[in-house]
């Protein structure tokens, strides 16, 4: 009974065990019960499960499921995003970002995420071919330098506007 899945997985959340949680989840999902149905909260809540296992391409699904169903709310746009970045859908990532409407910070961070992962990527790929004693182009010489100039910007950026924030919160 999905029911009781539901129940299992939320006990096994509140203690941390987030394997349980998520074959419990898994369980009420394969319920033909209609249960899901009535809660189609489940389905974000199974998505954070994966997402505590890096299980990124269920995640985007899920949320992306969840859309389809019943429209989009700002944790499954979050979860979409999200494992784009790790996916490294880069410009699909960047696509979701530009219709974020959550908070600039959060909205930087993913940006700053996009272009740490791009500049990781860059990296190995320049590894790999120092391994198979390729020479590193020009072209790839400065598409390594822009995302780090752009990842050192954004970075002072984000400094910059956490420092007037806390400036302007003020502390009590």
């Amino acid at each position: 009974d999905s029911r009781v899945c539901v129940v299992l997985a939320r006990i096994a959340e509140q203690q941390g065990q987030f394997g349980m949680q998520n074959e419990f989840l898994s369980g009420a999902f394969a319920s033909r019960d209609g249960y899901l149905l009535q809660n189609p909260q489940l389905v974000l809540e199974y998505a954070q499960a994966a997402k505590q296992f890096g299980a990124w391409r269920l995640v985007k699904q899920l949320a992306q499921t969840y859309q389809a169903r019943y429209g989009a709310n700002e944790q499954s746009r979050t979860l979409e995003i999200e494992a784009s970045i790790f996916l490294e859908e880069f410009d699909k990532a960047k696509e979701l970002l530009s219709s974020y409407e959550g908070s600039p910070a959060v909205k930087r961070r993913y940006e700053l995420d996009i272009v740490g992962r791009q500049t990781a990527r860059l990296k190995q790929t320049i590894a790999s071919q120092k391994e198979q004693a390729e020479e590193r182009t020009p072209e790839q010489t400065q598409e390594l330098k822009t995302p780090r100039e752009k990842h050192s910007g954004m970075w002072t950026e984000l400094l910059e506007n956490s420092t007037q924030e806390w400036g302007h919160h003020g502390v009590s």
